[in-house]
């Protein structure tokens, strides 16, 4: 979707082909199944790997909720052209959040009438430098906030659509996942500090670690990012107006 349609890496490879003879495995195919796309088979030069993904690994996409459900379920046959019905997703997609608005047109593919999804807009909201890790995507129950959570990074970002349009920045902060009321602009952040550098007390002088010291160090640190974990609920009703 980005305006550059340039290509980046989308999964890493390494250490899930089997390497067999060769240095360096090389892929020459990828296919995914059609009914399981948690389901993927990679053809090497060292031989077939079949890999499973985790389905319940959330994608970075949120769908913004529609105004009218009665025309959501209207067929695109009925329409006029001009009124097409378009469903809107935000996404994190490569440093830079997006919004993009997708609708359904049925057109004749091979003599039959189907429907064709086709993306109508896409606009910039944001951009997301320096941000590691996966992306979890929010939307407020009016539509008008939309949130990215990256755990990895300890930050989140919250926008607002402002009446023309365009997407300003209201909140951010520290915090490893969010998640919205179903019905108010108010939302809740978990923030988790980063875990304390294991000290260097207990180990031996030829590197081995006393278990004894570990376990007990192990615990105070748990018991510490327990004490210092907080869930923050902030309302955002009428910010940004």
């Amino acid at each position: 979707m980005p305006p550059e349609r340039g290509l980046r890496a989308c999964a890493n490879l390494a250490g899930l082909v089997p390497p067999g003879s060769k240095k360096v495995p090389k892929a020459y195919c990828v296919a995914v199944s059609p009914v399981r796309p948690n389901l993927a088979a990679v053809g090497a030069n060292t031989g077939m790997a079949f890999m499973t993904f985790d389905r319940m690994y959330p994608l970075p996409v949120a769908a913004l909720p529609l105004h009218n459900l009665a025309e959501a379920h209207e067929s695109p046959a009925l329409r006029l052209p001009q009124d097409l019905t378009a469903v809107s997703y935000i996404a994190h997609m490569g440093d830079a959040l997006w919004l993009v608005s997708c609708t359904a047109l049925e057109k004749g593919v091979g003599g039959v009438q189907q429907l064709v999804p086709q993306v109508v807009s896409q606009q910039h909201i944001g951009a997301a430098p320096g941000k590691t890790g996966r992306a979890i995507m929010g939307v407020s129950g009016s539509g008008q906030y939309i949130s990215c959570c990256w755990p990895a990074s300890r930050s989140y970002v919250v926008y607002y659509k402002t009446l023309a349009g365009t997407w300003s920045q209201v909140d951010s902060g520290l915090g490893v996942d969010l998640v919205w009321h179903s019905q108010r602009d108010v939302f809740a952040v978990l923030e988790e500090p980063l875990p304390p550098a294991p000290s260097a007390k207990g180990k031996k002088k030829w590197g081995k670690e006393d278990p004894k010291v570990a376990a007990a160090e192990a615990a105070v640190i748990a018991a510490t990012l327990a004490a210092a974990t907080v869930v923050r609920i902030k309302a955002l009703d009428g910010l940004g107006r």
